[in-house]
């Protein structure tokens, strides 16, 4: 059994896989998860990935952040690269929802 959550609730026990995906940098809610298999942080440029290494979790995502605006998309996407080859730990990743245009 898979999940994805923002972290905002204790998980059941009975999960094969958690992808932990923190919105606290866009709302007001309060992370509580200390561990997961993978944490997918959207990168929207102000978001510091640093406060997110205390999380245990076997792969690390960054996602450029989709503003609907074509130069911003460019410029996160390009901080988002440099991002990752500056800190190794932390892996590319898009959401392909919004390139599908699917909500």
């Amino acid at each position: 059994v898979a999940m994805e959550t923002n972290g905002t609730h204790e998980l059941p026990a009975n999960l094969d896989w958690v992808t932990f995906s923190p919105k606290d940098a866009f709302t007001e809610a309060e992370n509580v998860l200390t561990e997961c298999d993978e944490l997918k942080l959207v990168f929207d440029g102000k978001v510091d990935p640093m406060a997110y290494e205390s999380v245990q979790a076997d792969h690390y995502f960054l996602q450029p952040c989709d503003f609907g605006d074509e130069v911003r998309n460019v410029q996160v996407t390009q901080a988002v690269f440099d991002y990752c080859l500056k800190h190794p730990k932390w892996s590319i990743s898009v959401q392909l929802h919004k390139i599908l245009k699917v909500r």
